[in-house]
């Protein structure tokens, strides 16, 4: 054989194993494609199985049902107010209670 068909043979094998290169690559790369496929089937049954709610339209209140408002408005914010007083004196009752001379 001469050097031509020795070359010939050499780069038949080349490409040869070019081409099963090329086909484990395709191969592996459809089996990470059909991973992802199946995951995103599930998520995509996960999203048709929620059920969503009625949106409720708002209605406007009538002039009987604003005193009521107010009041719970006002009742809310004293509660509030009581709350951050009671906080402010268990507080101080702690500050006072802390030892700083401790000789």
């Amino acid at each position: 054989m001469a050097w031509t068909s020795w070359l010939l043979l050499l780069v038949a094998l080349a490409c040869l194993y070019a081409l099963a290169l090329i086909g484990y690559r395709l191969l592996v790369s459809t089996r990470k494609l059909k991973t992802e496929v199946t995951r995103a089937e599930g998520l995509i049954d996960q999203l048709q199985q929620i059920e969503y709610e009625q949106i409720q339209r708002s209605k406007p209140s009538s002039g009987a049902e604003f005193e009521q408002l107010l009041v719970n408005r006002e009742l809310l914010k004293r509660s509030r107010r009581q709350r951050a007083e009671q906080r402010k004196r268990r507080l101080i009752e702690r500050i006072s209670s802390i030892e700083v001379d401790k000789r």
